[in-house]
């Protein structure tokens, strides 16, 4: 699912993009925000091949963030292989606690779906997986896969 757009006028970079706004309050499938135009909730969307390009279903504007949420269920406790890449800026939680933030780690230029590879602890039962993302000058885009260890299973 996804929500947005929100302003965001400092870019993928500055102040504004690590200023919390309404989602990351609570992560509430059902709740709507006001933004300029008027309100946005939360509504679904289809990533293919592991992308999820919110020009889909925003207009391209270079000062507005999104957000992505997903719930995956493991069997049982244990650390997920997430790779990921974004164009421009991400920023991940799990259950509500920060988990990434891509413009910490130095690494730019044309997004690939495995730029970044991260070791993510999920509990047993339901976890929720949300992403804050701003556009870049190629494009407004994230790319997420997973691989559960040998013994787990994790679903959507």
């Amino acid at each position: 699912m996804i929500a947005g757009p929100f302003d965001n006028p400092g870019h993928f970079n500055g102040a504004s993009f690590y200023a919390a706004r309404a989602p990351e309050a609570d992560w509430n499938r059902s709740a709507s925000y006001p933004i300029p135009t008027g309100t946005a909730g939360w509504r679904p969307i289809v990533a293919s091949n592991g992308e999820l390009r919110f020009t889909d279903a925003y207009s391209y504007e270079y000062d507005k963030v999104a957000y992505a949420m997903t719930d995956l269920v493991a069997d049982k406790a244990c650390k997920v292989r997430v790779q990921c890449s974004v164009d421009y800026a991400l920023y991940l939680w799990l259950n509500g606690a920060p988990l990434f933030d891509s413009n910490a780690v130095v690494s730019r230029g044309a997004p690939s779906p495995t730029e970044f590879t991260i070791e993510v602890p999920f509990e047993a039962g339901r976890n929720r997986l949300a992403a804050k993302v701003a556009p870049g000058s190629l494009g407004w885009a994230m790319w997420m896969q997973f691989a559960a260890p040998l013994g787990a299973t994790v679903l959507p």
